[in-house]
């Protein structure tokens, strides 16, 4: 038997994989500045880093409850979870794990939800309060009094695109129809749902500071995509205008005016994400069936 057929190397090597995905990697490609070319591929790799750590965690746990049986991966854990057989003290302590782990990630994520669901609730009822209706090129969105541009997307079950004032008197028809377009693209491919996960991974491990950068790398990309949408449909330097205007954060800004300035399309890098991410979420089985 190879050393990665004993449990207790297949555990370790899982165990520190969880680590390797959820601390060093996500945070080296939160920082790495290639991954804008090709934002929705980069999303992808990001839920991928996220189901891998996951995986690797679970199976890890999974392996340590498993410990006292015998014969391949598969079947020691089909003996420990279908079968009444002892497990003894490893084996117990890999399923109070499995259990506490499986709990606490389901548990994170719905609360994390949950508070998104009545922040974005409150909002609604104040901006039904504040704001009214208005209409441009077949767009339905709400107006709020304000001397500072200012556009956002609300999601939900009664999504408003929402704009100040000064942000729809002072814009000209190609930057509202971009500004439109971008938040449109937020709410018609729910980026509120895909970005929350990694909400509730940050919250969850506040000391660390990988999660944080991959929420905001996350959040950032997500930008990125609706600015693509915005380009095809009114025009990069009209989009590029409204950014200006609108007053996002500086650093956020500069990023995405210097992709909007210049092509982003690669499709090379393209096809390596898209391999990295499968790539991540096959690792934690693979090693798994490959040890036996």
């Amino acid at each position: 038997m190879t050393l990665l057929g004993q449990w207790w190397a297949q555990t370790f090597t899982l165990a520190a994989l969880a680590w390797l995905v959820a601390v060093p990697l996500s945070g080296w490609f939160a920082r790495v500045p290639w991954t804008t070319r090709e934002p929705v591929a980069a999303l992808l790799v990001w839920q991928a880093v996220g189901l891998s750590g996951g995986l690797a965690v679970l199976t890890a746990e999974l392996t340590l409850a498993a410990s006292g049986q015998d014969g391949p991966w598969r079947h020691r854990l089909i003996s420990v979870l279908f079968a009444s057989t002892s497990v003894g003290l490893p084996g117990a302590l890999g399923l109070v794990l499995v259990s506490l782990s499986s709990l606490w990630l389901l548990g994170v994520l719905m609360m994390s939800f949950i508070r998104a669901a009545r922040s974005r609730r409150t909002h609604r009822v104040l901006l039904e309060l504040l704001s009214r209706p208005d209409r441009a090129y077949d767009t339905t969105f709400h107006v709020i009094d304000s001397g500072a541009p200012v556009a956002y997307a609300l999601p939900g079950r009664d999504p408003h695109v929402v704009l100040s004032t000064a942000a729809r008197d002072t814009f000209s028809s190609n930057e509202l129809c971009a500004v439109l377009a971008h938040e449109r693209a937020h709410l018609r491919q729910r980026h509120s749902i895909l970005v929350q996960p990694f909400v509730a991974w940050e919250r969850s491990l506040p000391f660390l500071s990988a999660p944080k950068a991959a929420r905001r790398r996350v959040e950032q990309l997500v930008e990125m995509v609706c600015d693509d949408a915005a380009s095809r449909a009114a025009g990069s330097a009209a989009l590029a205008s409204a950014l200006t205007r609108l007053g996002a954060p500086e650093r956020d800004t500069s990023e995405r005016l210097d992709r909007l300035a210049r092509p982003h399309t690669h499709l090379p890098l393209r096809m390596m994400l898209l391999g990295c991410a499968v790539f991540l979420v096959l690792l934690p089985p693979t090693l798994l069936l490959v040890a036996g």
